[in-house]
C-alpha cells in the first residue's frame, strides 16, 4: 500500500500469484479480491519449480519481516472503489475462478 495507498485491493493473475498476493495481502492486514485468468502457458514444470521456490521465499520474507527493495514513486488511484462484500459484510478472502 506503500505505492498505491490501498488497503482494500483486487488481483487479477495466474492461480499460482493470485494464492499467494491474497495470502501476503492477508497477513498486512489488507483486503483482497482475487480472479484468476486463465493460464497460456499450462502447468510446466518450471513454472511449478519457480513457484514453489517463491512460495518457500513469501514465508521466510513475512517471518522475518522483509519489505520490498523496489517500490517505486506513488501513485493516485483517484476516489475510493466498492470492493464487493459477503453477506456478512466481510471482503471475500477465498478466490473466484472465472
Amino acid at each position: 500500500h506503500a505505492v498505491f495507498g490501498q488497503e482494500r485491493f483486487i488481483v487479477v493473475s495466474q492461480r499460482f500469484q493470485v494464492e499467494r498476493a491474497l495470502y501476503i495481502a492477508q497477513r498486512l492486514g489488507m483486503q483482497a479480491v482475487g480472479y484468476v485468468a486463465p493460464d497460456k502457458d499450462g502447468n510446466t514444470l518450471r513454472i511449478r519449480l519457480r513457484e514453489s521456490g517463491a512460495r518457500v521465499k513469501v514465508f521466510i520474507d513475512l517471518l522475518l519481516g522483509v519489505r520490498p527493495r523496489f517500490l517505486g514513486d506513488p501513485v493516485a488511484i483517484g476516489p475510493e472503489r466498492t470492493v464487493p462484500m459477503d453477506t456478512s459484510g466481510n471482503v471475500p478472502d477465498t478466490i473466484t475462478v472465472e
